[in-house]
């Protein structure tokens, strides 16, 4: 393992720390990238952002589902509607486990610096 060549300009301290500590998703081949912070914050918030549409868009159909369930009187069209919710249900906690998963690439124990 060798240290980062541009040092300090990366924006961390730690010499040996590589893509924001997550070459899983991001890389540097060269080793001089002093955008790698910005694209990590880019992609990770870009992430956020599609999954909070998800989200707000399960949510409303959901909400849907439900007043469809109220107004109906035919039991079986009830159960498929129940059945629906039940589904839109789990690909809500899949969207919040990603969320949570997202949010935590973003908190890094990397200085915090004072740009202005």
């Amino acid at each position: 393992m060798s240290e980062d060549p541009i040092e300090f300009r990366s924006g961390d301290v730690n010499f040996y720390r590589y893509v924001g500590n997550n070459p899983i998703f991001f890389n540097d081949p060269k080793g001089n990238s002093i955008w790698g912070a910005v694209e990590i914050v880019a992609r990770v918030g870009t992430a956020l952002a599609a999954i909070y549409v998800g989200i707000k868009m399960i949510e409303y159909a959901i909400d849907e589902l439900n007043k469809q369930i109220t107004t109906s009187s035919d039991p079986c069209e009830k159960q498929s509607l129940k059945a629906e919710i039940a589904n839109k249900k789990r690909k809500l906690q899949q969207l919040n486990e990603e969320m949570i998963f997202y949010k935590r690439l973003l908190q890094t124990d990397q200085p915090q610096y004072d740009y202005t």
